[in-house]
């Protein structure tokens, strides 16, 4: 398999189908806003939380529970974000120590039997390039890295908040999103009673017998000697 193959397959496994893409650059995120955040604590005995923007700010609020009435705290919510980040977080370089050889990828590679003369020739392509790009990343000067990662941060590039009903028109599996999405939402907010049922004992002794060898007739059989 290939990883265009494999980005197919993961689609098709998802209804409706999932998006996928290759990540060429990670970003630190926690080192750039760690330094913003306001302490939090206690956050991992709920189990129900949801973000709002009240006042131009975003805030958090919890339940205890699913079917739980109310969120928690009441008013405002909480403040995550003491300040807001700036600037662009730093792009963490891959540590190839811990990937796979090149060398060893390509012994697999050609000791796997199941692979196509396409498959093969992909890989062979795929291989070149992951030699160049792992020393592309050894040998990166901190300038370089500075100036990838003004032209890669995404935060720029994401889509601004569409109504609803123009994204139907723009979008056929929009509706099926959503109904997918509400689903899973009633199940995270729905949290059944427990219920026991009493044990109910019957007395079979009066009950005809069910066996299969029961229920059928014999034929009468007479004997003269």
């Amino acid at each position: 398999m290939t990883l265009p193959e494999l980005k197919t397959n993961v689609r098709r496994a998802h209804t409706p189908e999932a998006e996928t893409h290759v990540v060429g650059y990670i970003f630190d995120i926690k080192k750039w806003i760690e330094p913003c955040l306001n302490t939090i604590k206690n956050h991992v005995y709920p189990h129900a939380y949801k973000f709002l923007k009240i006042n131009g700010r975003v805030v958090m609020k919890y339940k205890q529970w699913a079917n739980d009435e109310k969120w928690q705290p009441e008013g405002s919510g909480l403040h995550i974000l003491a300040k807001q980040p700036e600037g662009i977080p730093p792009l963490v370089r891959p540590e190839t120590t811990k990937m796979m050889n090149v060398s060893a990828l390509d012994d697999c590679v050609k000791k796997c039997r199941r692979l196509t003369a396409d498959q093969r020739a992909w890989w062979a392509d795929f291989l070149t390039y992951e030699r160049r790009y792992r020393t592309k990343w050894s040998a990166a000067s901190e300038d370089h890295l500075s100036n990838a990662k003004k032209s890669e941060w995404y935060l720029g590039k994401l889509k601004k908040h569409k109504p609803i009903s123009e994204l139907r028109k723009q979008d056929q599996d929009q509706e099926e999103r959503e109904r997918n999405l509400e689903n899973l939402l009633n199940k995270a907010n729905q949290c059944p009673k427990v219920s026991a049922l009493p044990n109910i004992s019957i007395n079979t002794s009066n009950l005809p017998c069910l066996h299969p060898w029961c229920l059928v007739p014999f034929p009468q059989i007479s004997l003269k000697c």
